[in-house]
């Protein structure tokens, strides 16, 4: 089901306060303490998706934020 900007899954589970946790990227989590906060409260919470952004191109730019890489002593990192 598309609700605005986002795709949920169907069917919606039965919700009683339910609450959203979002974390901005990049500056947010900076040394991945957003991402790594957010995993920790997922697994606490037992949380489960309920849905994403249905195009989230109109929310954030792929070509300014993309992992980086490079050869070091002849590794990739």
């Amino acid at each position: 089901m598309r609700l605005g900007d986002f795709e949920l899954v169907e069917p919606l589970p039965e919700l009683s306060s339910p609450h959203a946790i979002v974390m901005l990227d990049p500056w947010i989590n900076a040394g991945n303490v957003g991402s790594l906060t957010l995993t920790w409260l997922e697994k606490h919470f037992k949380a489960e998706e309920l849905g994403k952004l249905s195009r989230p191109g109109f929310f954030f730019d792929f070509t300014r934020y993309r992992p980086m890489s490079y050869y070091e002593g002849g590794q990739r990192r």
